[in-house]
């Protein structure tokens, strides 16, 4: 990156002389470049220093450009609750330029714990419920009892669950609503 902010013929000051003291050149290299992402408040603690990232731009569709999260802002940004991080991505082509929108995708550790299918889940008032299958009659009807469940707020799915089902409990994945008005 290279930036001049004199041109032939202006007059230039020193500080101490009462000007502004413009700054004439800004030079920098293009090989490695950074790419800054904001990462939400409730995703950090996955984000560690060293992840691998990958980096798509808008310029180069098909490519994906690898890089390192080098540095992770201290402070959070009160208006959008996000960190800062700072990753460092190899260009020996030079594609990538300064104020290019990108992408980043972080790496994090892969996350074991129990989730549903967002089919399964009937939001009745302020709970949010399920049916378990409990075993069934002595005519071999199913039987069913509805269960409320705790959830992480996610958009995802499935969605993980903090308590109310155990590993291996069924569910019923399809018709939960029609379930609902039956019982």
């Amino acid at each position: 990156m290279i930036s001049r902010t004199a041109n032939p013929g202006m007059e230039v000051q020193g500080q101490y002389a009462g000007g502004t003291s413009p700054e004439l050149f800004t030079i920098g290299s293009l090989d490695p470049v950074w790419a800054y992402a904001d990462v939400y408040e409730v995703d950090l603690s996955r984000v560690k220093v060293g992840a691998p990232v990958s980096v798509k731009v808008v310029a180069y569709p098909d490519h994906t450009f690898p890089g390192r999260v080098e540095w992770i802002s201290s402070a959070l940004d009160p208006a959008s609750r996000t960190a800062r991080i700072r990753c460092t991505l190899r260009n020996p082509n030079h594609e990538l330029l300064p104020e290019m929108y990108s992408t980043v995708s972080i790496a994090t550790p892969a996350r074991h714990t129990l989730a549903i299918p967002r089919s399964a889940i009937v939001h009745a008032g302020d709970e949010r419920v399920v049916f378990v299958q409990t075993g069934s009659n002595e005519n071999g009807l199913l039987r069913f009892e509805r269960r409320r469940v705790v959830l992480e707020d996610s958009d995802s799915d499935p969605v993980p669950v903090k308590s109310g089902l155990a590993a291996g409990d069924p569910i019923v994945v399809s018709g939960a609503l029609l379930m609902s008005g039956m019982l």
